[in-house]
This record gives C-alpha cells, structure tokens and sequence, in this order.
C-alpha cells in the first residue's frame, strides 16, 4: 500500500471520513457478516458518492488484530495534518476557541479529547510536534470520526506557538490543580484557548509560564486530577455555557 494511503476501521470513523471528505475515498470494504441498518445507510451514502464496495473479508481485516474486531474499513487518502502556518489565518476569527495538548502521548485520551473537541465547536485542536501523539489510526477511531470535523495543528515549539496567540489577542487558560480560580467562576474572552496538560505531570513549566491565567477543576475525596479528556470537556462545555447565556 502506498505511504500515500491508509486503512481506517469502524463504522463511525468511516461514516464521518465518508461524510466530510469522500474525494479522498477509495473504497469501502464490510465483511459478509454484518448486516444491519447502520451499515446499510452507510453502503447507500459510499454508493451515491461513487465509492467501490467491496463485501468480502479481505487482508484488510485479517491483518486487524483490534480486540473489537472491526468489521468495516475504508481505504483513503492519508489525512494530513496542518502545520503551525495555519494559524494565521485562523486567528483572524472574531471569535475562536482552540484546545491546546500539552504533550499527551494517549492515544485513547487524545481521541477523548478530540470527540469534546468535536462537540463543543473548538475551531482547532493543537499539540507539539515532539513527546506527543499525533492524529493516528487509533486517535481518530476512539474520537468516533469527530477527528475528521477538526483542523489538528502540530507546532515545531508549543511556547512560541503561544506567544504567537497570546500576542494576536487570544487568551491563554491553562488548566491547574495548583490554581487558586476555579473554571466556573472565570469569565471568558470570545477568543480563548485551553492548554490541558499531560496525563501524569500536567502542564510543563514553560508552558504554565505563558498562559494568561490558570484555572482549576474543584474536586471532592481527595481526588488529585481528572482524567485530561474529561478535563478538557468540562471546561470547553463551561465556555459554551458561559457563551449562551449572554
């Protein structure tokens, strides 16, 4: 298989790539023994795209060694991810939620984080090019497909990338066990970026450094940290909140 190419599993990730992106769908490949009305809908959108289908289990999925077992796949076009160069023009949106990955190497949290992403309308999603996972087969398989709706922004240097924002008037909110403010209780700028840090250490200390404020998740039991995903979804799901109710 060409380098230009990949093999995408699951029905949801395969309905959103089909959905979002179709030109870059070469096929469409269902084993024999799924049948159901999901799948169904999901061969009637591949076909009035144009897209092959194929209904045998073919090396594709012998090779697959997921404990699920998918029993859909879609050969496509490698989705690239953007560099640092889009942001640009992306900050010149009147109004602009990011979230910031400060070197999470989970694939499963990374693609937690990217279905949040998803759902609360974040207009990017960035995370360091080094110490960090990237938008992998596994990433947007466990984000559902929601990977698909987001830009995925690699920056060569995370604290330059956030001088950069900060300088183009975004805000910069880090979240912080240590943090005397709690998320619910700041107000929030129409341009504001979260950085959520790694699943073991938090933020880097540079990176705490160059945000504007820190804010906290307050929590009961003795409880040290939440997950990241479900961090970074309470916050971003503040913001909406906060941003609805003016």
């Amino acid at each position: 298989m060409s380098n230009e190419t990949e093999i995408l599993y699951g029905i949801n990730l395969s309905k959103e790539v089909i959905a979002n992106r179709s030109d870059d769908v070469f096929s469409l490949h269902v084993t024999s023994t799924r049948k159901d009305k999901r799948l169904n809908e999901l061969i009637q959108t591949a076909e009035s795209k144009n897209i092959s289908i194929h209904t045998e289990e073919d090396d594709f999925f012998k090779s697959y060694d997921a404990d699920h077992k998918a029993k859909v796949c879609i050969k496509c076009k490698i989705r690239r991810e953007e560099k640092e160069s889009f942001l640009k023009d992306l900050i010149k949106k009147d109004k602009l939620l990011l979230l910031i990955l400060d070197h999470l190497t989970d694939p499963q949290n990374v693609g937690a984080c990217l279905r949040s992403a998803a759902a609360a309308g974040v207009d990017a999603v960035i995370v360091p090019k080094n110490r960090s996972c990237h938008l992998t087969p596994t990433v947007r398989r466990v984000s559902s497909g929601y990977s698909e709706l987001i830009p995925f922004v690699v920056v060569t240097n995370l604290n330059r990338t956030l001088n950069f924002l900060y300088e183009s008037g975004i805000e910069i909110i880090g979240s912080d066990s240590s943090s005397e403010h709690e998320y619910n209780a700041v107000e929030y700028t129409n341009k504001t970026a979260f950085v959520i840090g790694s699943e073991d250490k938090g933020m880097k200390r540079l990176t705490k450094e160059n945000c504007s404020q820190l804010i906290k998740i307050p929590m009961a039991n003795n409880v040290e940290s939440l997950n990241a995903s479900v961090s970074a979804g309470i916050i971003l799901f503040e913001f909406l909140r906060q941003k609805s109710a003016k």
